[in-house]
């Protein structure tokens, strides 16, 4: 370190308080050098040595991560949405075949789901974004008072440039799911008032029950299917 202009003034008590600091506050965590020990009275005159604690690991390898993000995404793919439909269904299949396919089995259908969980979030970062205003945007969400709401919320703010994709009734009545809304839900109704999802909104009510994305994904793959003819 003396080698080094900076440090050039830097004397052993100063180390010493800079460490004694950073072990108080956390970053680091003392182990006695016993290493070369050879008499009591050296093992009484403790000597450490010093390493990062497991706080400041995490946080250095967070830095490291920030300083490498970049966006791969901001669409949801139907090539992804449709692999999370058809996966789970082999899980039956999958106790037939060895380990190694069930494990690459299981990585890929748990990536697709994180890959969705990415892709999902900066979707929603890239519709709060100034450049979505340049753009159509299509929203298809969960038909409970949540969804309706974030549903809403874009037709506001970004008027005819946004579009909600296959908020239809007839999806709702088909995808229905056994999921009772209790009545603290359904008030949020209520904050309804667009025009496009008022029908949902009266079924809603009526059947008090949501229906959920997930189960409309043959939906999905068949409108991507049938625009790709054009």
């Amino acid at each position: 370190m003396k080698e080094d202009s900076y440090f050039r003034d830097y004397t052993p008590e100063q180390c010493q308080q800079d460490l004694n600091a950073l072990v108080s506050w956390g970053n680091l965590i003392t182990m006695q050098d016993t290493r070369k020990v050879s008499t009591i009275e050296e093992f009484k005159n403790k000597k450490f040595r010093y390493q990062l604690s497991e706080a400041t690991v995490e946080i250095e390898r967070m830095v490291i991560r920030v300083e490498n993000l970049f966006i791969e995404s901001s669409s949801l793919e139907p090539t992804l949405l449709e692999r999370i439909r058809i996966n789970p269904g082999k899980i039956p299949e999958m106790q037939n075949k060895d380990r190694e396919k069930i494990y690459t089995w299981w990585n890929d259908l748990n990536n697709d789901y994180i890959r969705l969980n990415q892709n999902y979030q900066d979707y929603m970062r890239e519709l709060s974004s100034v450049k979505a205003e340049d753009h159509i945007l299509y929203y298809s969400g969960d038909f409970d008072p949540e969804g309706l709401l974030i549903a809403r919320d874009i037709k506001i703010r970004y008027g005819e440039k946004a579009v909600l994709w296959n908020s239809k009734s007839e999806l709702y009545e088909k995808y229905v799911s056994e999921i009772v809304l209790d009545e603290s839900r359904l008030k949020k109704l209520e904050k309804i008032k667009t025009d496009e999802l008022q029908e949902i909104k009266k079924l809603m009510l009526l059947r008090k029950r949501a229906a959920y994305h997930e189960t409309m994904l043959g939906e999905y793959h068949l409108v991507t299917k049938s625009s790709q003819k054009y």
